[in-house]
């Protein structure tokens, strides 16, 4: 589940890229349609970005965890996120991880 990471990211500094694995290997096992939970790993998203965020913001790791803890969870909440694609694999992706990962199924299909 990731619940001593979760936890760890109040109070220790983890690597930058724990928030982005996590995501990718979420959508990689739900759009392969394995079952898995959708709540927690949107905690462990949220608390590991807000700890990689203390290291470019000058606030304290605990706050940004929480803040990202409680962030990423109401923003999936309220709606889907979009952004624009950098690597041109498609024009908008949405972080929802069923969606993501069938689009990123497609562009590895393709390629």
């Amino acid at each position: 589940l990731g619940i001593p990471t979760i936890v760890e990211a109040f109070s220790t500094q983890l690597p930058p890229w724990d928030f982005a694995a996590k995501v990718g290997l979420t959508a990689l096992t739900l759009g392969a349609g394995f079952k898995g939970g959708e709540v927690t790993p949107l905690f462990f998203i949220g608390a590991t970005l807000g700890n990689a965020l203390s290291l470019i913001l000058a606030l304290p790791t605990a706050l940004l965890a929480g803040m990202g803890f409680v962030g990423v969870f109401a923003l999936m909440q309220l709606g889907d996120i979009n952004f624009s694609a950098q690597l041109g694999m498609v024009s908008a992706l949405q972080l929802k991880p069923r969606i993501s990962a069938h689009l990123i199924k497609i562009w590895l299909l393709r390629n």
